[in-house]
């Protein structure tokens, strides 16, 4: 992953090591997983969009995703994908047809707006990565290499900033990931510090927590982290290769098993408090119970309809009143997104060993890209107990 190096501030280069570190964990040997898929839950690939470019759809290394959903009887649902090497943050509806002012993209995805160029300035970025939303819609974004938080608004409006670059409360090296609780509140991966940091929703200092290491509340490259309905915090560490549980003011509660996870990119929390984690070495999401018991894992490598390479980040939504989830994953190295559905497992049979049927018309696919026009019918992906 290139690094624009405008100036020789070291700052730059500890960001390039930092950076490319995560990427190197990425392209690790890709191994071969066989298995019998147990009877708990089927994911159904629904869609996907992307491919490298600068254009309106396309993407040049994705960073992360954030989902919002809104609406109970008919809800709405709007996709936000930081566009990390294009410095700039993209946003989509999911609707077909698509609404006047929208493009679109494939089918049931549409282009709505997007923002930011490469700069230090008010709404402009340097290397932007995580990103999530609170209940109004207000957009939050770590923009890593300018070592800050920047909020916007749900159109892309800039509204506040706060952070540089240091080690004292309030500062950042590298952030990585930001989260936000029911209230507002925000949570940042200092990733640079191996710390987390808490925020009032206009960026107030509240609390840090985490020093360098391998024990309980320690971190190791802390990578991305989610909140709970609880409340509580879960962090990803690529170093230590595990996840970690906190409460909202830093205790530490639980973690996974040594050998659970190989290298940690992105975590979701669905809203019944199950965790997903994606796993770059061996191309897959791994799930876990709330206390972080390991539960099964999923997926395939490849460059086709429900294959990923590097799968970096996800987000989990379960639209107004439905008991379903959709299952939105970031595919690095293809430089798109995908949708899996989730639900109930009634045809336990339908794959095995990881072997996808597809259905699928109208992809052109090289190389990893994709110019999709139609797509019918889906791949039907099996969770099974493999680590």
């Amino acid at each position: 992953m290139p690094l624009r190096n405008k100036n020789n501030d070291s700052r730059v280069s500890d960001g390039r090591k930092l950076i490319l570190f995560a990427m190197t964990a990425m392209v690790m040997s890709v191994l071969a997983i066989s298995s019998t898929p147990s009877a708990s839950a089927l994911y159904v690939f629904k869609n996907m969009w992307g491919e490298k470019g600068t254009g309106n759809g396309q993407f040049d290394s994705i960073g992360g995703i954030a989902v919002f959903s809104s609406g109970n009887v008919f809800p709405s649902i709007d996709v936000f994908v930081v566009d990390t090497l294009n410095d700039r943050v993209q946003k989509f509806h999911m609707s077909n047809p698509c609404p006047t002012g929208t493009t679109q993209v494939v089918v049931g995805v549409c282009f709505v707006t997007k923002w930011g160029t490469h700069g230090s300035g008010p709404g402009q970025f340097n290397q932007p990565r995580g990103i999530d939303l609170d209940s109004s819609g207000n957009v939050f974004v770590a923009d890593a290499l300018n070592h800050r938080i920047q909020k916007f608004t749900f159109t892309g409006t800039f509204i506040r900033e706060w952070g540089q670059f240091g080690t004292q409360n309030g500062q950042f090296r590298f952030p990585n990931d930001v989260a936000l609780n029911r209230q507002g509140t925000v949570f940042v991966v200092d990733t640079g510090n191996n710390r987390t940091q808490k925020f009032s929703n206009t960026g107030g200092f509240i609390r840090s927590w985490g020093t360098t290491g391998t024990g309980d509340g320690q971190f190791e490259f802390p990578h991305s982290l989610a909140v709970a309905e609880t409340g509580n915090v879960f962090v990803t560490e690529r170093e230590n290769h595990r996840i970690q549980k906190f409460s909202n003011t830093g205790t530490f509660l639980a973690k996974t098993l040594p050998n659970d996870l190989g290298w940690l990119n992105g975590i979701g929390i669905d809203p019944t408090g199950k965790v997903y984690a994606t796993d770059g070495q061996f191309e897959r999401i791994k799930e876990f119970t709330n206390d972080l018991h390991f539960i099964s894992g999923w997926g395939q490598f490849g460059h086709g309809p429900g294959q990923w390479a590097g799968p970096t980040d996800l987000d989990i939504v379960t639209p107004g009143l439905t008991v379903f989830k959709y299952v939105y994953v970031v595919d690095f190295f293809n430089n798109r997104v995908q949708i899996y559905f989730w639900e109930p497992d009634v045809h336990p049979n339908i794959s095995k060993n990881y072997t996808s049927t597809t259905n699928y018309t109208g992809a052109n696919h090289t190389n990893g890209t994709t110019n999709m026009n139609k797509m019918t019918n889906t791949t039907s992906i099996n969770a099974t107990t493999v680590k």
